[in-house]
């Protein structure tokens, strides 16, 4: 897919963490270009994102200005803040699994 807006959905997110062990690193905390949903954007369009609390858009060779800033879902708005507020620098796909199940 090609479109980010056709697959940040909370169930294809959930469904991208279950797919990894526990343990494994889905991203690291604080930074917009490779939180969980900004791995999560790239592994599933192909294209680098950065995501923030509110808004998340594709980096391209592309001038900036002609970039697509996207508002994030709520859930994702949310989810970031968590993440954002973690200890330490990465986040394990376990815990960032235990995260979104309890964001509602």
């Amino acid at each position: 897919m090609s479109s980010s807006t056709h697959v940040l959905t909370r169930a294809a997110f959930v469904a991208w963490l279950r797919t990894k062990h526990p343990r494994t690193k889905a991203g690291l905390v604080g930074v917009s270009t490779s939180c969980p949903l900004a791995k999560f954007l790239m592994q599933t369009t192909g294209v680098p994102h950065c995501v923030n609390e509110k808004y998340y858009v594709p980096r391209t060779v592309v001038d900036d200005n002609l970039r697509k800033v996207r508002k994030l879902p709520l859930w994702a708005q949310r989810f970031v803040q968590e993440i954002d507020n973690c200890d330490g620098r990465s986040i394990s796909a376990g815990r960032a699994l235990r995260i979104i199940e309890n964001i509602y």
